[in-house]
Formats: structure tokens, C-alpha cells, sequence
């Protein structure tokens, strides 16, 4: 399936809501998620789209701190689809945003029990950089704080790109 990353808007937050509930015990709320739509200068939201239907199959949520790092706030792909790409995409958009911004890394947290998304960010090159306590509620768990150090454009392969 062919998958197109474009920004988020208002109107994708019912489908949005559908997968963050379908994916996690204790999902972001609608609120929430207008919050991070709504425009700033630091904020990212990108939607993966099925280039063939135009249906939203995932999205990812990002921080843009200038100076220091892009933080990943939330990422989800519809569970029918996984491991098809579309969260390697996701990614690979923010990292060519970081390397394209000059930011020098990428972060995010992840359940200490998600094994495997744990695998997944490993794949990418992220790396344990630290431990969030009770980090997350629904249940109660610590949260692993993991970092990708990005390269500028001219030296990185382009492989994860956009």
C-alpha cells in the first residue's frame, strides 16, 4: 500500500481517536489532540494516509524544541496495518525534518513492557538514554526514555527520508 505523510488537520481527529483508543490503555483524549493540531511554531502533527483512498492509517505527533531536539509525543498506526512500514515512514519523516532543522537528535518515551516497540526503535538506532518512574498511568509503569542521534543531510543516506 502506498502511504502518504501530510500535516494533520482538525478533521482527522475522529479517525485519530479511533486508532490512539484501539492501541493504548490509556489514550489521549480529543481535547488533547486539538491541542496539538492547533498552530505553533513547535509543534509537528503528521498524518499517514493510504495514497490509494486517502483513509488515515497512522500518525505522529512532535515537538520541535529548537536548539535541542524533536520529541516524538505520540505515534500510532491503525493495528490492521502494522508492521507494513508505515510507522518506519512516520519516522523517517521526523528524523529528514530533524536533519533537514539542524536539530542534533530525535526522543521519545516508551513503555518499559512494549517490547515491541522497543524493537522497533531499535532498528532505527535509537538507544536508552534514561527512565521516566510511574511514567505512565493504566497500568502504572515506568517509562524508557530512548534517543537517535540524526546526522546533517549531506552525510546521511536518505534511506528514511520522505
Amino acid at each position: 500500500m502506498p502511504v502518504v505523510i501530510r500535516p494533520v488537520d482538525l478533521a482527522d481527529v475522529p479517525a485519530i481517536l479511533a486508532i490512539e483508543r484501539a492501541s493504548f490503555s490509556d489514550p489521549w483524549t480529543s481535547g488533547m489532540f486539538v491541542s496539538e493540531i492547533i498552530p505553533a511554531p513547535y509543534r509537528r502533527g503528521l498524518a499517514a494516509v493510504d495514497g490509494v483512498t486517502g483513509v488515515l492509517v497512522g500518525y505522529c505527533f512532535l515537538w520541535m524544541i529548537e536548539g535541542d531536539e524533536i520529541h516524538v509525543t505520540n505515534i500510532a498506526v491503525d493495528s490492521a496495518i502494522r508492521q507494513q512500514g508505515v510507522g518506519r515512514k512516520l519516522i523517517g519523516y521526523a528524523i529528514a525534518l530533524g536533519q533537514e532543522g539542524g536539530y542534533p537528535s530525535i526522543t521519545l518515551e516508551v513503555r518499559v513492557s512494549n517490547h515491541t516497540a522497543r524493537r522497533f526503535y531499535e532498528t532505527l538506532g535509537f538507544i536508552e538514554a534514561g527512565r521516566r518512574k510511574n511514567y505512565y498511568d493504566c497500568p502504572k509503569e515506568d517509562a524508557l526514555i530512548l534517543r537517535l542521534a540524526l546526522a546533517s543531510p549531506a552525510s546521511s543516506s536518505g534511506e528514511l527520508g520522505r
